[in-house]
């Protein structure tokens, strides 16, 4: 996290600290298989204009990338599972596209935490906001992989709470809650799982994508 802060990667999530988020967030571009690339908006700059980029390299950044590359992965997973799943309880959901952006989240120890909401939010204002397959409205699955060592559940709390969705009419099942332990990986549909991150006693980092649907492409 030092490394990271110290070459400017890092941000704070400002925005959202109404919200119990106080994490610094870094956005990955991960186009190459090898290394990943950070965004870095100059500064002054406005949201529209084009980011400087600068590649992440060294042995300290090794794990982030073995884990972009298992994020990356995903789309071609569920599609392969969803072949070989011969019960009748798969997702139904459609062909999907590799993310293009990955994000870490980094959660200081202290308490910080993130509110119950969906990932894909059609009350959000900025909903079609962005280039296509990396708009809100776009997020089909989100993937997160936990990189946090010896977890300790009752000491550290930090924990993904999700509640799962149902229909009209049927009982609201309980939430089910996930430890942010390293090399877990959690699925689930943007559109349809309200979720939040309870709060956090120790240092807590989680490597995200929102995976795009092929139609996020099509021009309307």
């Amino acid at each position: 996290r030092r490394a990271l802060q110290a070459a400017g990667y890092t941000r704070g999530v400002s925005s959202q600290q109404a919200l119990g988020r106080h994490d610094e967030m870094l956005v990955f571009n991960i186009e190459k298989e090898d290394q990943l690339v950070v965004g870095l908006r100059a500064q002054g700059t406005s949201s529209g204009q084009a980011m400087q980029t600068k590649s992440l390299a060294g042995d300290e950044y090794q794990g982030l990338v073995e884990a972009a590359k298992l994020l990356k992965g995903i789309p071609h997973a569920i599609l392969q599972q969803q072949a070989q799943d011969s019960t009748k309880s798969k997702w139904i959901i459609p062909t999907l596209a590799a993310p293009v952006n990955l994000m870490l989240a980094i959660y200081p120890s202290g308490g910080a935490h993130y509110v119950k909401h969906l990932d894909n939010d059609v009350t959000d204002s900025n909903t079609r906001l962005g280039p296509p397959g990396q708009r809100i409205c776009d997020r089909e699955i989100t993937a997160i992989v936990y990189l946090n060592e010896n977890w300790n559940d009752d000491v550290d709390g930090g924990m993904l709470r999700l509640y799962p969705s149902t229909t009209e009419g049927t009982p609201q099942p309980p939430p089910i809650d996930i430890a942010p332990e390293a090399g877990r990986i959690v699925l689930f549909q943007s559109r349809l799982v309200e979720h939040e991150v309870l709060p956090a006693f120790r240092e807590r980092w989680a490597m995200s994508a929102w995976i795009p649907g092929m139609s996020s492409f099509v021009v309307q």
